[in-house]
């Protein structure tokens, strides 16, 4: 028994959750199963002709099956959105800011973005074109048909000219189904793209506005001390500590308004910590000491 009774009970309480469920493991056991294997065996039940050879059903409904099944597979990959709630827990469990947390966040969805596009554009050549069409497109973009990396390498080229609206023009359309993938591509990156301006616009308002509080408070600090002819040391000196204080009182106002916020039993608890670790922190001979709760 590695686990204690009530975590084993909890374990066998999610499993079987999971397996009555047919949202979950029934869905995902039966997208599951290898295509790829699937199309080469319905391939080898038919003739030239297109025609089954095989009592196992008619080769138009083995093809529809196989349809019903990659879009079941297409709506799996909704699960993947599951993926930002890594974000929550690396913000709760690391040191991370808030504005870090940000950038990351949007730098993993417009790469996640860029790669499924550049997969599906090369799924949707592979189905629109000929075996033949496809090598001679890749040669003569300088790419070997062979190598998996220059292939997604030239797809990904593609969908970041899309992305980032440039449009060099070496890669383009050459087919219907091709067209319709670029017009659902471009309103996508244009969604997209809205939705990360915004939230860096964001994020940098709200630093532009904190760095505009420090440098006018102090403009007036250096202003007063030019007025009274004060020696360039001691206005260094004056001014690194200016900047020091504004920086701490700022962040004991956001402090102070947040336990205001805070029901009284959650103030209480948290009272003393702002008050007292936060100022004898700064003093360098006693800030290793540690907590009363560690140090018992």
């Amino acid at each position: 028994s590695l686990f204690p009774p009530r975590r084993r009970r909890r374990r066998q309480a999610v499993g079987w959750y999971y397996v009555s469920n047919p949202a979950y493991f029934w869905f995902d056991l039966f997208t599951s199963i290898p295509l790829s294997w699937v199309d080469w065996w319905f391939l080898n039940q038919c003739d030239d002709d297109g025609n089954s050879t095989s009592n196992v059903g008619g080769g138009l409904a083995n093809s529809a099956l196989l349809r019903v099944v990659k879009t079941l597979r297409i709506l799996k990959l909704g699960r993947l959105l599951k993926i930002f709630k890594i974000f929550s827990v690396l913000t709760e469990r690391l040191d991370i800011s808030p504005s870090r947390m940000r950038f990351l966040k949007l730098f993993v969805l417009l790469g996640g973005a860029m790669h499924l596009f550049a997969c599906a554009f090369y799924r949707v050549k592979k189905e629109s074109c000929t075996d033949e069409a496809v090598q001679e497109w890749l040669i003569a973009h300088a790419v070997d048909p062979g190598d998996v990396g220059q292939v997604y390498m030239v797809c990904l080229y593609f969908v970041c000219t899309v992305f980032t609206t440039v449009g060099f023009g070496d890669i383009y359309a050459t087919n219907f189904d091709e067209r319709i993938f670029c017009i659902v591509m471009m309103c996508a990156a244009a969604c997209l793209f809205g939705i990360i301006l915004s939230e860096l616009q964001q994020i940098f308002a709200v630093t532009n506005t904190r760095s505009r509080e420090l440098d006018d408070h102090m403009e007036s600090v250096i202003t007063i001390l030019k007025e009274n002819s004060v020696t360039p040391e001691v206005e260094k000196a004056l001014t690194s500590w200016m900047r020091f204080e504004f920086s701490c009182k700022r962040a004991d106002e956001q402090s102070h308004d947040m336990i205001e916020r805070l029901p009284v039993s959650l103030r209480e608890m948290l009272a003393g910590t702002f008050a007292y670790r936060g100022l004898f922190s700064r003093v360098g001979i006693i800030s290793w000491i540690p907590d009363g709760e560690e140090s018992c």
